[in-house]
């Protein structure tokens, strides 16, 4: 501290002394304290000045505006929108990305209320409310108007801001355009929404299963079909929804060694013990990184396949027990008169068994073969032939007999 006085000329004029020593010390990094100094009638005898050195205080000033202006460098750096925002819901700072994002400059939208920016003027104080209650919000989507009239979708993440007394001042919040961002979910939603509408069109049950035999996806005809509902096929054994898991297991493995399998049956289990009889094409599915994801099948009901087989053996089994047990010698041959087939009674006849008479020449078991090609001509042509006669040469002898030749088909 230090003192200093001024000569009589001065104390004359005491106004004039105390404004230059304002001015003096105005100058320098002392703080002072300017007094009069009056003897007991009250007569000004002088000026007392206290002086402080500041010089620590104004460097902690000139810190405190560095900071800011750092921190202001921040915000105006950032490429989202940046905002706060009061109690009251009022806009009290914005920076320059918020303002090219509205197209507002930063003058018009300090003081006025933050929802009046957005479509839906509820739904954007609800945000701010809801950040003051819980003390921040994330991923909270609005719809900010723009000045010229149109519209982005924005998200929202905000936290409360407090003093040094934890008072809360208000809201700080970041605002993001996520207008690519939403079309590329909405692509990609519909994208899905195609994807599962074509596998839930399927009239085949369909299947993903990963490499350790779990199934992680199902359509609702493959539900059906097990007569289970997606939540339990889902997380469940592959192997374990058939008959035979060591060959639904095998059906797997091979379809991940090769790459696809086609036409594999299996029996499916059913919930009530019966089984429905399934035909599997199965192929790998790979990610985007080309690795090996699973297996993605396709299972056909084909009972009624196996139906149609089973009539069609019967009828075979039929139509062959009438021809071993007719008492004629039977032979079928093609339209180049090549044998197909024949019963038992013709291998009696010709001493000859099927193995040996199938694929063979028709004319040739005959001593004219001319006639024989052309009873097979003329059976043909006309359909039937009947009392056509020939003699057949059969492995030991000749036998003369008729004989009866009709087309079949």
């Amino acid at each position: 501290m230090s003192a200093i006085f001024f000569e009589s000329t001065l104390i004359r004029e005491p106004q004039n002394a105390i404004n230059l020593m304002a001015n003096v010390l105005e100058a320098s990094t002392n703080s002072s304290i300017i007094a009069n100094c009056r003897d007991a009638a009250g007569r000004l005898q002088g000026v007392f000045a206290a002086a402080r050195d500041i010089t620590e205080q104004a460097q902690l000033q000139t810190q405190r505006a560095e900071e800011r202006a750092y921190n202001r460098d921040l915000i105006e750096a950032s490429l989202d929108g940046l905002i706060t925002v009061d109690p009251l819901l009022n806009i009290t700072d914005v920076n320059e990305t918020m303002c090219e994002m509205s197209g507002y400059s930063r003058i018009h939208p300090i003081g006025s209320a933050f929802p009046d920016y957005f479509v839906d003027s509820r739904r954007a104080a609800e945000g701010v409310r809801l950040t003051l209650d819980k003390g921040a919000v994330t991923n909270y989507e609005l719809t900010l108007k723009k000045s010229d009239g149109g519209a982005i979708l924005v998200s929202f993440n905000a936290a409360i801001f407090t003093n040094q007394s934890g008072v809360v001042h208000g809201i700080f919040a970041g605002v993001r355009d996520i207008t690519k961002q939403s079309q590329l979910q909405t692509q990609l939603a519909e994208e899905r929404a195609y994807n599962s509408g074509l596998i839930e069109a399927s009239v085949d049950g369909l299947v993903t299963v990963d490499e350790s035999m779990t199934v992680i996806d199902v359509n609702e005809t493959m539900c059906r079909m097990a007569g289970r509902p997606r939540n339990q096929l889902v997380g469940s054994s592959f192997p374990s929804c058939f008959t035979d898991p060591q060959r639904a297991a095998e059906g797997v493995r091979l379809t991940f060694q090769q790459g696809a399998v086609t036409n594999y049956v299996l029996n499916l289990q059913g919930p009530d013990g019966h089984h429905i009889p399934v035909s599997f094409n199965a192929a790998a599915f790979r990610g985007p990184a080309g690795e090996v994801r699973g297996i993605f099948a396709s299972a056909q009901d084909i009972t009624a396949q196996k139906q149609l087989e089973q009539q069609l053996r019967d009828s075979q089994f039929y139509t062959r027990s009438l021809i071993e047990s007719n008492i004629d010698a039977l032979m079928t041959t093609d339209p180049l008169g090549v044998i197909t087939d024949v019963n038992r009674q013709m291998e009696a006849l010709t001493g000859y068994t099927l193995a040996e008479l199938v694929g063979t020449a028709f004319a040739d078991y005959f001593t004219d073969p001319g006639p024989a090609r052309g009873g097979v001509q003329q059976t043909f042509e006309a359909g039937v032939v009947t009392e056509y006669a020939l003699t057949l040469v059969a492995r030991s002898r000749r036998l003369p007999a008729p004989v009866f030749v009709q087309r079949v088909g």
